[in-house]
């Protein structure tokens, strides 16, 4: 990441999630979300609940500056196919974003998903509107597929469409 070095770390359980910890997440979803608390502790335990209700891995990628979560990405095997990766809830806090924050979470994300063989793609959704988001998925040769976006039973605007990666395994 440009600029400051900070902390990016990779999360991929909650049973050992400190109260500190899930207290901090929770804040970041109420800022960046527009939540309040009890909605945002909800987003902090969905990965939980997700893997209880489908068995499927799933990581976050959370970076802090000190102790306060300043960006956060969430990336879910998709449950029907194991060869799939699907990134979601990508934020940063509006007071560090243009600071390569957003890059080096999905540089580190598509690293952790390029440990599992069997991965082909990894899939986002990304909003006709959003062009910072546009931008950030061409960068990091992600593709318009111009189709809807899909993902378990989860809802999608009718103006996001799914962007595409293919992993090359060396």
């Amino acid at each position: 990441m440009a600029g400051k070095n900070y902390r990016r770390y990779v999360v991929d359980s909650h049973l050992n999630l400190t109260k500190k910890a899930e207290d901090a997440l929770t804040d970041f979803f109420m800022e960046v979300k527009g939540l309040d608390e009890e909605n945002a502790r909800e987003q902090v335990n969905f990965c939980d609940w997700f893997e209880k209700e489908t068995a499927v891995k799933w990581f976050e990628t959370i970076v802090r500056d000190g102790g306060r979560v300043v960006g956060y990405l969430r990336c879910l095997r998709f449950p029907e196919d194991p060869t799939k990766w699907f990134i979601g809830d990508v934020h940063v806090r509006a007071d560090h974003r243009r600071q390569g924050i957003a890059t080096g979470m999905y540089e580190k994300t598509i690293e952790m998903v390029m440990k599992y063989e069997a991965a082909e793609c990894i899939a986002a959704s990304v909003h006709s509107q959003n062009a910072n988001s546009i931008r950030l998925h061409e960068k990091m040769g992600f593709w318009n597929t111009r189709q809807p976006c899909r993902f378990w039973n989860c809802y999608f605007d009718e103006k996001e469409t799914e962007y595409h990666k293919w992993l090359y395994h060396h």
